[in-house]
């Protein structure tokens, strides 16, 4: 928060008569006058971040809504466009390891002690889960704030917003056959099949890969099959479990 003095009272200050030696000494070089002058700065805006809301939890991977309100508590109006920002940290304290959940723009005019409410939809990424505070930045980019005496443009959730693991698909090989004997320059049948271990539908089109390795690590690739060829809506796509028979030259 950059903070300067939003009003000051300075004194006034009037030089004494100079002494006889033409030159003022310590205790007559200035006379302080009997009142203050009340000094304020010149017009400006000030965007604040007012409150924010948010649902008790959420599931990664899917859109859940966050409202927060700015006001602008600077003695004049705010006009133009500018954007708000919202984070999420599992610290307290808004650093540069927090994750941008979105920016927001918005553009009016917005008078001193006026505010607004925006309701943005935001997301986790897939499989995330853990206890998020969630920051709101108004005017990130100081469009409007650069000239505010006063910059105090963040705001954090009270308590953390729950994060759950939501609902995902989780591909994996479940058998595979090869023969016992495969022969240099010849081709060779593989089959295997995927079973959709996770709690969403999988919908394609995705990569199978086979691979060939003396070590069973997966060292060299020896065929890639494309599922591009599956239309989208293919029961063997939609399904929780699908075979593929395919002959690999090699």
């Amino acid at each position: 928060m950059r903070q300067s003095p939003a009003r000051s009272k300075a004194s006034l200050f009037q030089p004494a008569k100079e002494a006889s030696s033409g030159t003022l000494t310590a205790s007559q070089d200035f006379r302080v006058s009997g009142a203050p002058v009340q000094v304020t700065p010149n017009g400006y805006a000030s965007l604040q971040v007012a409150g924010i809301t948010l649902p008790a939890s959420v599931d990664s991977g899917t859109a859940w809504n966050v409202q927060w309100s700015v006001t602008n508590a600077g003695p004049s109006a705010a006009s133009g466009t500018w954007s708000d920002a919202v984070y999420a940290s599992q610290s307290p304290t808004l650093d540069a390891n927090a994750l941008l959940l979105g920016r927001f723009d918005y553009t009016n005019v917005l008078a001193s002690g006026a505010s607004y409410t925006q309701t943005q939809a935001v997301s986790f990424p897939a499989c995330w889960s853990g206890n998020y505070y969630i920051y709101v930045a108004a005017d990130v980019s100081n469009r409007v704030n650069g000239t505010a005496c006063v910059v105090n443009n963040q705001a954090r959730s009270p308590s953390a917003l729950t994060v759950n693991v939501g609902a995902h698909p989780d591909l994996v090989v479940s058998a595979m056959g090869i023969p016992g004997t495969a022969y240099a320059g010849q081709s060779l049948p593989v089959s295997w099949t995927v079973t959709n271990a996770g709690s969403a539908t999988a919908s394609g089109p995705w990569l199978d890969s086979v691979y060939l390795s003396p070590s069973g690590s997966g060292s060299s690739v020896l065929a890639r099959i494309n599922r591009c060829c599956i239309p989208r809506d293919s029961p063997s796509v939609m399904a929780s479990r699908f075979s593929v028979r395919s002959t690999i030259a090699r």
